[in-house]
């Protein structure tokens, strides 16, 4: 009887825990949905409506399960994050999280855990707090393992790999997506499959291997799931950016004409605006400068549909475009649309992590501009100093053509007085020749006459022959002299014209420092006849008796 009653008693107390149990999992998930229903409200979506819609209904229901509501728990987590709610997205997950694991904590209910703490991870990936990411990764792995979530080891592989990707380590990350492959048949989510394949060609495009990054990004597209057109298209983007890097333009751009069409057919205006830019350059690139930049200007008229990252990206690369075809006007405008961008995010975004990312980015952009400002102003300077060099290179090559000029006209001054002054020596020599000739002949002559003639005849006809040599030889004395001073009779005559042949002769002497005794020896003359001369000099120089003559004359 007493085991009996003991037995009742047991079951009785074990009847009064599961009600309390019961009555506590109930509390809980009526705070989860209330705490869900706040965290909703911060968002303007259509997907967070519905997301408020549901949550109403489930709290005004008698029973909900407790997957049910780590399912609204998990895609409040990923609304937060997509909504860039980063701080309440952690204490969110942090709060409900505890609340889920006190509620159940079979492997259901760790899918959804997972499944937060992967949003988690997102977020830290969005404000590239890389170390973070990888550090939650990490501590996810395990649990992953320990509990048969090959979907979501796939994952953690994945984001991993994008990870090292980012921080440029490629060998990590193609290690990293090397696990998905080789567990891909336990991977239900074949989507999973195509983005390990594709981040494998990013990772090699990152090692500038463009080969192997097309022939990933060709097995990417193969693994597409059956209908899932859009990822298609994405992936169709991500290889023509190999072709790109490949500088295969034309590749590039017919897989990107593929996925424009899609895009612009079934309104997906966020991957629209950020392919436009793509196909504008592949064009550019071939030299189709005027569709590049229709295509760039076609970015501009969707740009108000799309994300803001795609917006700044499309401002960017047309910038870019811009500011290589010479349209710096253009380029300018461009970037100051790019600054209010920046600067409306920052003041529309209420996260202090994402304002200082944003903040960072705006300071980039800002210098960026300010850079390109000052590049132009040196651009105009250096240009006005390379003139100025220019032409002051030009003035002196002038002056120094006009100097040589000058030089060479001397030169062939002095050469061709002096080559005249050859004729005439050569000529005066000849002369000189024909008279010595002649007079050697006339000296012939006289010898055999003197004998027969009378004395008085012969010392006639010796004095005609002397006579005839002294007046020879003083006109060859006239003409040496003459070439001798030609200068200085040159000046000597501007000063004083009504000097003689003769006036001339003596000042040359004169002008050596000689006395009339001796220049009456050089020009067989009397002394008496040099004074007369010299006095003559005097007078026409209008020198006072005080002066000296001989100085006078080398001061000319």
């Amino acid at each position: 009887m007493m085991k009996r009653l003991t037995y009742l008693t047991l079951l009785f107390a074990l009847a009064l825990a599961g009600s309390g149990c019961g009555r506590e999992h109930r509390q809980i998930k009526a705070q989860l949905l209330e705490q869900s229903r706040e965290a909703v409200k911060k968002l303007d979506t259509p997907e967070a409506q519905s997301l408020q819609e549901r949550i109403d209904s489930l709290a005004s229901a008698t029973v909900v399960a407790d997957t049910v509501v780590g399912d609204v728990c998990a895609e409040v987590a990923k609304q937060l994050r997509l909504g860039r709610h980063y701080k309440e997205l952690w204490a969110y997950v942090n709060d409900a999280g505890e609340q889920l694991e006190r509620i159940n904590d079979d492997r259901a209910m760790q899918d959804r855990l997972m499944n937060m703490n992967l949003e988690v991870a997102a977020g830290y990936y969005d404000l590239r707090l890389y170390d973070r990411h990888l550090q939650l990764l990490i501590k996810l792995k395990p649990t992953a393992e320990r509990y048969g979530f090959d979907d979501h080891l796939a994952e953690i592989h994945i984001d991993m790999a994008a990870t090292y990707s980012e921080k440029n380590q490629y060998d990590r990350a193609l290690s990293e997506l090397q696990h998905v492959l080789d567990n891909k048949d336990k991977i239900a989510d074949k989507e999973l499959i195509e983005i390990a394949y594709y981040n494998i060609a990013w990772a090699w495009r990152g090692k500038e291997n463009y080969d192997k990054a097309v022939e990933y990004g060709m097995l990417a597209l193969h693994h597409v799931p059956e209908g899932n057109t859009l990822l298609e298209m994405r992936t169709r983007v991500g290889i023509a950016t190999f072709y790109n890097r490949m500088q295969e333009y034309s590749l590039a751009q017919r897989q990107l004409e593929m996925a424009r069409d899609y895009y612009v057919k079934n309104g997906h205006d966020d991957d629209l605006l950020a392919l436009l830019p793509k196909l504008g350059i592949s064009q550019w690139k071939q030299g189709h400068t005027a569709q590049a930049q229709e295509v760039f200007e076609q970015s501009l008229a969707v740009l108000d549909r799309g994300s803001v990252m795609a917006k700044m990206a499309a401002l960017n690369q047309y910038a870019i475009f811009c500011d290589s075809m010479g349209m710096h006007d253009k380029q300018i405008a461009l970037q100051k649309e790019l600054l209010k961008e920046y600067e409306k995010t920052i003041q529309d975004s209420g996260n202090e992590m994402l304002t200082q990312l944003y903040s960072d980015e705006l300071a980039t952009s800002d210098k960026n501009l300010r850079d390109y400002r000052r590049s132009r102003v040196e651009l105009w300077v250096s240009i006005a100093v390379f003139l100025s060099v220019l032409a002051g290179a030009v003035w002196w090559m002038r002056r120094r053509y006009l100097r040589l000029r000058q030089q060479k006209c001397e030169v062939e001054a002095v050469s061709d007085e002096r080559q005249e002054h050859l004729m005439v020596a050569a000529v005066d020599e000849m002369k000189f020749t024909a008279f010595t000739q002649s007079l050697a002949q006339e000296l012939q002559e006289l010898q055999k006459t003197v004998a027969n003639e009378p004395p008085r005849v012969a010392v006639q006809e010796l004095r005609k022959v002397t006579s005839r040599v002294m007046r020879m030889e003083s006109e060859r004395d006239n003409e040496l002299v003459t070439l001798a001073n030609a200068e200085f009779f040159k000046r000597l005559l501007e000063r004083f014209p009504d000097l003689t042949n003769n006036d001339l002769r003596v000042c040359a002497l004169l002008r050596r420092g000689m006395t009339s005794k001796e220049i009456a020896d050089i020009m067989c003359r009397e002394s008496q006849t040099i004074d007369i001369t010299r006095t003559r000099i005097r007078r026409k120089c209008g020198l006072q008796p005080d002066e000296d003559l001989n100085t006078f004359m080398m001061k000319i």
